[in-house]
């Protein structure tokens, strides 16, 4: 708590909190009333598939595009602050802070996954008898964990990669192949694509989420000693 209530303050977490739940909930309105249009009188059947859109929208493209755009501006405030250089010179654990921000990251996009949430109740709750939490809460639970190794993987490309455009062309790398292989064979091996997986069907749940952990350990373990050599060599 000690590292991370300064990584709050110095990224303005709150009002960046405050913008994404702004953001989200405008985006998920925007989709509901379009779809809402072009369906005035729309039957369950509308209203599941108006859920599924919700989710093509968001796991696919605004979500991972929101991870790549806060750790872009993360990793650049912290460089033009000369934060890098007080972390390696002043014996703080420079493992401690990268898991810091990380988790601010992932708290942002719990943030950004309540409208969605919120929207999903709204459009699946007259489907059958109590199925809100089979078919929203839970799932989008487990997608919401498996978001860990997209936060954690885009983190360390941004200090390693230490600019705007390396950063946004490798973002954008990462959620096009993303959204190609979801819709492949292959989406079972690449766990970047498990969060709009378990959104829409939630079997092997409990593998899935496993496999993003340890693959967010991982990538942890490996960015950390790769990242004190890349900011050792520009500090």
């Amino acid at each position: 708590m000690k590292i991370i209530y300064p990584e709050l303050i110095k990224n303005r977490f709150i009002s960046l909190s405050i913008m994404l739940m702004i953001t989200a909930s405008a985006a998920v309105s925007g989709i509901a009333i379009g779809c809402s249009k072009l369906e005035k009188n729309m039957d369950k059947v509308e209203k599941g598939l108006t859920y599924v859109t919700l989710c093509q929208i968001f796991l696919l493209f605004l979500v991972p595009m929101g991870i790549m755009l806060l750790n872009m501006l993360f990793t650049s405030r912290e460089e033009s602050c000369g934060g890098w250089r007080i972390v390696m010179t002043s014996g703080i654990s420079s493992g401690s802070v990268h898991f810091a921000k990380i988790i601010l990251i992932f708290a942002a996009v719990l943030i950004m996954f309540i409208p969605l949430t919120i929207g999903g109740i709204y459009f699946i709750r007259d489907l059958a008898p109590g199925p809100v939490t089979e078919t929203v809460l839970l799932p989008l639970a487990s997608a919401y964990i498996c978001f860990l190794p997209m936060c954690v993987l885009m983190y360390f490309a941004a200090i390693l990669l230490n600019g705007t455009l390396p950063v946004i062309f490798s973002g954008l790398l990462f959620i096009i192949s993303t959204i190609f292989i979801s819709s492949s064979d292959m989406e079972k091996y690449d766990p970047l694509c498990y969060p709009y997986i378990l959104s829409m069907n939630n079997d092997n749940v409990l593998y899935r989420i496993a496999a993003a952990i340890g693959v967010s350990v991982l990538l942890y373990a490996a960015g950390t000693l790769i990242a004190r050599k890349r900011i050792a060599a520009y500090i």
